[in-house]
């Protein structure tokens, strides 16, 4: 079955909600919220002012949702209400945000590398806070010292309006007592948390790359890996170890890569070029990190090649329980890899090229986005598409 909106919905990644029943949408400036089951647009959120680039799922709330844009802004939302709980900025366009369970207070960050003046709109005691073309940790925790450092950044750039006056005295007070959550009154102060005065985003840089995707995964793990390609290389970061290692092609194979994928169960990762390969990564962060602290170079050469596109790659995802690598691309075919054997299956004629893909929480459907316009909801049990939104379309030329 097929349902409609309108604008695009296909542009940028979409997002499922904790609970797997909703998907949400970059459109333009906007967020729109659907329902899995009816197809139904349910919600449209509005508050950045240049296009959205990432929407995420908070895994501690299905009501909540984050959005990520150009605008430099990170906004939390109540899906159910479609208003805005809080706002943070980072003072960059942002290409790419992810998040993991593992770490549910901190979204992954990847900036963009062009120009280098702040976005319209950006309050001037969040310029400078982060680089172009780099990986950041953002903290989306709201504490007494975020509060207190908010008001130094704020008093020392000059911008003291909206200076409240039992909202910044709750906050200066606060400040004083370490480092400790935010109570409700001091959170809806007002003073910080708006999209006119947003708090000054937190960031710890992970790696320096001028990426063009970004993923974030455990890998097994109990902490967070976050994978990003540039050019014919791979860099891998490890969250709790903050260890990085770069990982790239053999002479002789190397392409552009143009995705990226981390194995939810084991340390693998899984990239895609431009001549339509998928290779597979064993990830050892530290063992690389001791190469490169000794001199010695990084990882060379992937630990297996899989290829059947015969184009670039555009979509590229490990299953929920890590057996099966997707894949999909220009022949609108999705290609089911199993990780470690040399079977796969296909789920042929899906109308257009694909974009991209996510799979939802639960594993059980994979939404697919195509050229057309249009998001696919697959049954990944069944292989079959149950049901199509699509976005509005160009009319045919007179």
């Amino acid at each position: 079955m097929a349902a409609h909106a309108g604008g695009s919905l296909v542009e940028r990644p979409v997002a499922f909600t904790t609970d797997s029943k909703h998907m949400m949408c970059c459109s333009g400036a906007a967020v729109k919220l659907f329902s899995c089951e009816t197809g139904a647009l349910l919600r449209v959120l509005e508050g950045h002012t240049e296009d959205v680039t990432a929407v995420s799922n908070v895994a501690s709330n299905v009501f909540q949702g984050l959005s990520a844009g150009l605008d430099g802004r990170i906004l939390l939302w109540d899906l159910d209400d479609a208003t805005i709980l809080r706002a943070f900025c980072v003072g960059r366009p942002i290409l790419a945000m992810s998040l993991h369970a593992t770490t549910p207070s901190t979204a992954f960050v990847l900036t963009s590398p062009e120009g280098k003046a702040a976005p319209a709109g950006t309050p001037r005691y969040a310029e400078g806070l982060a680089h172009g073309g780099r990986t950041y940790a953002a903290s989306l925790r709201v504490s007494k010292r975020s509060a207190k450092r908010a008001k130094e950044l704020a008093a020392r750039s000059g911008r003291r309006d909206g200076d409240g006056g039992s909202g910044d005295g709750a906050l200066a007070a606060a400040a004083e007592e370490g480092d400790e959550p935010l109570g409700p009154e001091e959170d809806a102060s007002g003073a910080f948390g708006s999209l006119e005065r947003p708090w000054p985003a937190e960031l710890r840089p992970l790696f320096r790359a001028k990426a063009t995707a970004l993923a974030v995964a455990a890998c097994g793990e109990e902490s967070a890996f976050v994978a990003a390609v540039s050019g014919s290389w791979l860099t891998v970061h490890d969250v709790a170890e903050r260890s990085t290692a770069h990982f790239r092609q053999r002479r002789e194979k190397r392409a552009a890569l143009l995705c990226v994928a981390l194995s939810p169960t084991e340390r693998l990762a899984a990239t895609a070029d431009e001549l339509g390969r998928i290779h597979l990564w064993r990830i050892a962060t530290r063992d690389a990190a001791a190469r490169e602290a000794t001199g010695a170079s990084s990882s060379d050469g992937a630990a297996r090649e899989m290829h059947w596109h015969a184009q670039a790659l555009a979509a590229l995802s490990f299953s929920v329980d890590g057996g099966l690598v997707l894949s999909a691309g220009r022949e609108g075919v999705l290609v089911l890899w199993q990780t470690h054997g040399a079977e796969r299956n296909f789920l042929p004629r899906l109308g257009a090229p694909l974009l991209g893909m996510t799979p939802s929480e639960d594993g059980g459907t994979l939404a697919l986005r195509s050229e057309d316009n249009s998001v696919q909801l697959v049954d990944l049990g069944a292989r079959s598409v149950r049901r199509v939104i699509y976005g509005a379309s160009a009319a045919p030329p007179a």
